[in-house]
């Protein structure tokens, strides 16, 4: 999944022609978190979206082939990680609503 966001990131900041240094560090910083999204969830989520939002405030007007560059794949890979994350907690919320009034007539 990394290698695919990163080629999606980084391919159009070096094709059809290389853009400046801080345009290609930009776009893999938003999309290398992703190898490490599951084990530093809130890190990861920190680099790929100062990342992104830098790339767009600094580079506001590309010309329209590199137009692919802002499409941020990182930070749609993250939420979709913190998404599958965040579902154990609610599961859990319910379970002990729905198991609290058979524990208390169980006492």
């Amino acid at each position: 999944m990394a290698g695919v966001v990163g080629v999606a990131m980084v391919g159009p900041a070096l094709v059809p022609y290389v853009q400046p240094w801080w345009v290609v560090l930009l776009a893999l910083l938003a999309s290398a978190p992703t190898l490490w999204r599951r084990a530093a969830l809130l890190t990861s989520g920190l680099v790929i979206g100062t990342a992104t939002t830098l790339l767009t405030i600094g580079y506001p007007s590309p010309p329209h082939p590199i137009m692919l560059l802002f499409l941020p794949f990182g930070a749609l890979v993250w939420t979709y990680t913190f998404a599958a994350a965040a579902i154990p907690a609610p599961l859990r919320v319910t379970v002990i609503v729905v198991q609290a009034p058979a524990r208390a007539a169980a006492r």
